[in-house]
């Protein structure tokens, strides 16, 4: 894997959709069981999170959105895989805006 000095790593995710993640639907266990169908509709575009006595139980995500996830899980890549060049541009990457709303997965 090799990555050029305009910042091609980032080129990689710009086809990704990204879900708003921090801002899931909540409906209790209750409500989910009465309108299966209508929030199987809303995970289509956005996260359902089910709780149950007021706790996070499950989320309900699309289809395409867990796909998304599964093959992203195995594109882990270790230290060895990069040669010196590449952890160089790396090193000298910011990260878009955009990965802020990240930020609290770090913490």
């Amino acid at each position: 894997m090799h990555f050029d000095e305009s910042g091609h790593i980032f080129q990689k995710f710009r086809n990704f959709r990204i879900l708003a993640m921090s801002d899931p639907l909540r409906v209790t266990s209750t409500e989910f069981q009465k309108e299966v169908g209508r929030y199987a509709d809303i995970a289509l575009t956005r996260p359902v999170t089910v709780t149950r006595n007021g706790r996070d139980r499950t989320v309900l995500i699309s289809a395409e959105e867990y796909l998304r996830l599964k093959r992203r899980d195995r594109q882990v890549l270790g230290l060895a895989d990069f040669d010196d060049a590449d952890l160089a541009v790396i090193a000298r990457s910011e990260a878009p805006e955009a990965a802020a709303a990240f930020d609290s997965e770090t913490r």
